[in-house]
């Protein structure tokens, strides 16, 4: 799943890095054919499916089509490695959510804490049993103890 003392977007979680190139590569020349996903290629998603949500509604079902548009879109702008497809848009797409409801959790349901948007909950030793509970009740919380989401 990545690594669980980062917050998404300062090194790598749920396989996404923000250290990369920005410029494009020939999927011809791209020797390793697994998808990689850059913070430039998450935006790119985002960008996408944004027009989307109100028709995906409460459970965020979006229609085939949608998968289809952004894999094809974001191969087109391939900046690490090879093509987006379909499922992986899809399994993006719920990671991204679950984080996004993770850090929504945070920022307005963690009394006597307060995010940060660089530091996340910047938890210090006092509030190590709060962050604890949180923790175990909700373990996608984890990335966020000491780290934002740029992407926020």
């Amino acid at each position: 799943m990545g690594q669980t003392n980062k917050g998404f977007g300062c090194t790598h979680y749920k396989e996404i890095t923000r250290h990369s190139q920005h410029t494009y590569e020939n999927p011809d020349d791209v020797k390793d054919k697994n998808a990689k996903w850059t913070l430039q290629c998450v935006l790119g998603l985002i960008t996408i499916v944004i027009p989307h949500l109100s028709a995906a509604g409460d459970g965020h079902k979006f229609k085939s089509a949608v998968y289809k548009e952004a894999a094809q879109y974001l191969s087109q702008r391939i900046i690490k490695r090879g093509p987006k497809k379909d499922k992986g848009v899809k399994d993006k797409i719920k990671d991204l959510l679950d984080i996004y409801d993770a850090v929504l959790y945070l920022k307005n349901n963690t009394s006597g804490l307060t995010w940060d948007d660089e530091l996340g909950m910047n938890i210090g030793p006092e509030e190590e049993s709060i962050w604890t509970n949180i923790v175990n009740e909700k373990p996608m919380c984890a990335p966020f103890k000491k780290a934002g989401w740029a992407i926020f």
